[in-house]
This record gives C-alpha cells, structure tokens and sequence, in this order.
C-alpha cells in the first residue's frame, strides 16, 4: 500500500476525545508518531490505516457522528478489551503486523470470539504510537479526569444488567429525565459500551 499523503484526513475515534492535541491532517501526524517496538498495552493510543474492511464500515467521531472509512483511510483509535454478549469479544495482543477493530468508538485489539453468523472484523495496518511531549507512547489512562478531592458526599444511583441491550441505558435516561424535571442537577456517565459516545449524548 503506497505512503499516505500529507493532507491525508485523520478519523479520530471517539476513545480518543479526552486528548488535547489532534492533528487532522497525516502530515501533522506523521511527526508525532513512535515505532511499534514493543507490545501494546490496554490504552495505548494507536494511528493505523484500514487494511481491509470487515464488520464496521464506520467509525464514531467524538461528537456521535459515525464517519464511513474506505481501505486506506487513517484511523486513530486505542487499544482496549471488549467483552460484549452480542458483538465482538477481544483483548490485547502482543505485537503484531495486523489488528481488528473491536468497536465503531476507535477500541482496537484482537478478536477471540464473535457470535454466529457475524462478518470477520475489519482489519487494520498499525503505522504507529501517538507520541506524547515527553516521547512516551500515549496511553489514556495518563489524560483521565483528576479525581475530586473533600468534596460533599454525591447520592450514587447504579443502573446495572444481566447483558447489552437489556435497557440499562434506557432506564438511566429516564431516571435523568424525571430528577432534572424535579429541579436536581445530575451528572451521568457510562462504565461500559466501549468508547462509544452515543448513550452519553443520550443520557
């Protein structure tokens, strides 16, 4: 496959919106980029190119819309466990010459097992780490919210399911709908769905 070209777009999937810097154009990239010299780690942020397309067709941009990639197309995307009942189930691999797309959010690694009938994931060609300012490779949990130290105790509500798609997001909207219609201020988020922003706006 031929080098891609400088004003090249880059795709960068929603796993990737706590970071700053983002350039979006390949030949701003390429700069930033550190050889693939040793094995990934959950997190790691990953610039590749689409190899061959398999089960998603699109990726999910940090505001919900879901851009469509052709081969050849520069992803940036993080590598991430899935464990999803009715989608891809994959890990982390070490060092390898290809990747799946695990998730439509930008969440990259290996599949081990998906459901029956389900298409062969969408392969992707790593070009490199995303370098940080320091020269190390990076890793998202180094960009996470700091936590929030001596402040009052917030009343929790936890909306839990057996499996995807058994209305957990539904029912966390509703709950967020009838207080905010009470007058009380609620703040939402979601421990699961790989990445993807979707229920979040939803919420």
């Amino acid at each position: 496959m031929i080098s891609p070209r400088e004003n090249s777009l880059v795709k960068w999937g929603s796993v990737t919106r706590v970071l700053g810097n983002r350039p979006e154009r390949w030949g701003d990239l390429s700069e930033l980029l550190l050889p693939m010299d040793r094995d990934p780690e959950p997190h790691d942020v990953l610039i590749a190119r689409v190899r061959e397309i398999g089960r998603h067709t699109r990726i999910e941009l940090d505001h919900g819309r879901k851009s469509i990639f052709y081969i050849g197309d520069i992803l940036a995307l993080a590598f991430g466990w899935r464990y999803a009942t009715r989608q891809f189930f994959g890990d982390v691999p070490p060092l390898q010459n290809e990747y799946h797309m695990l998730s439509q959010g930008g969440v990259c690694g290996r599949v081990i097992s998906a459901p029956d009938r389900f298409s062969d994931p969408t392969l992707l060609e790593p070009l490199g780490y995303l370098a940080e300012k320091s020269g190390s490779i990076t890793n998202l949990r180094n960009h996470s919210l700091a936590p929030s130290m001596g402040g009052p105790r917030i009343p929790t509500i936890l909306v839990v399911g057996s499996a995807m798609d058994s209305g957990k997001t539904t029912l966390a909207s509703n709950i967020i709908h009838g207080l905010t219609q009470a007058g009380k201020v609620v703040h939402a988020g979601k421990l699961t769905g790989t990445a993807c922003v979707k229920d979040i706006f939803r919420m």
